[in-house]
């Protein structure tokens, strides 16, 4: 096993290989082979609970991708297919899994009174974004849970939140987390209106999970969307509409953030454990 030194290297250099591809190679379709075939070598060996994971990662996303360039929060300037490029359905999946295996650390343990504070405080901001988008999102997770999970021989009640009962509960309140924030990005198009609703969303977050590793997953989230969304939009890959004080949209920060503590406190606890993750330092 390698050490912990050599391990955070080899996916720091796996980011920039990434970047790099993402910023250099020309074409969509080039971009799109070259990424599978460098994530492929680079994360050898994964597991099928980490395929599972990709797939999942990339069909939410792609699809809260389109509904936000339907919006208009953001544009790519070479799109292919449902105003995105070939590529960006499978950036999300390559998120995920990358700052799952550089940061691991331990599976949160998670108050049963703060899953259901959060429980209660949410459809309350879920109902003022949006109320006639919360079935279809409901949904999209349901789905996007049996698709990571169902592998594992689950019970397939115990991925949503309609039974809180068991370990159910203990998700209920992130899960619902997920399911606001991501109401906030496909259905509301003010960049401003965006960011305090995103940044509430993710204060309340933070306020109930704010461990050691909870506070590392948000931070480095931050870190890695700052530099990829600088380099896309200095090299002209994508955009967004009306200027900014710092070059981007504020929610940047708000949304990255939040998909580093989900991923923590919604994902990792019902992966299964592998020594290599959990015990990387």
């Amino acid at each position: 096993m390698m050490s912990a030194q050599t391990h955070r290297l080899k996916y720091i250099l796996q980011l920039l290989g990434t970047i790099g591809i993402l910023t250099l190679v020309p074409g969509n379709c080039l971009k799109t082979v070259l990424f599978l075939i460098f994530w492929m070598v680079t994360f050898f060996p994964i597991a099928k609970h980490e395929c599972a994971l990709f797939v999942g990662a990339n069909v939410m996303f792609s699809v809260l991708d389109v509904m936000a360039v339907k919006q208009g929060i953001f544009y790519f300037n070479h799109p292919d297919f449902l105003g995105l490029p070939f590529w960006e359905f499978l950036m999300y999946g390559f998120y995920v899994l990358h700052g799952l295996r550089l940061l691991g650390g331990p599976v949160p343990q998670t108050n049963k009174l703060q899953v259901w504070a959060l429980t209660l405080a949410f459809p309350l901001i879920i109902a003022s974004i949006a109320p006639h988008s919360v079935l279809t999102f409901l949904t999209l997770f349901l789905i996007v849970q049996l698709v990571l999970f169902l592998h594992e021989k689950c019970d397939i009640f115990s991925l949503g939140f309609l039974v809180l009962g068991g370990n159910a509960t203990k998700y209920v309140g992130i899960f619902v987390l997920a399911l606001a924030f991501s109401l906030s990005f496909s259905c509301i198009s003010d960049q401003t209106a965006l960011t305090y609703v995103t940044f509430a969303l993710l204060s309340l977050g933070i306020a109930f999970f704010h461990e050691k590793y909870d506070l590392l997953y948000l931070g480095y989230f931050i870190l890695m969307g700052a530099v990829i969304e600088y380099a896309g939009i200095f090299c002209g890959i994508w955009g967004y509409p009306g200027k900014f004080l710092i070059g981007l949209p504020f929610w940047f920060i708000t949304m990255w953030g939040c998909i580093g503590l989900l991923l923590r406190r919604l994902i990792l606890p019902l992966l299964p454990e592998r020594k290599e993750l959990i015990h990387v330092r």
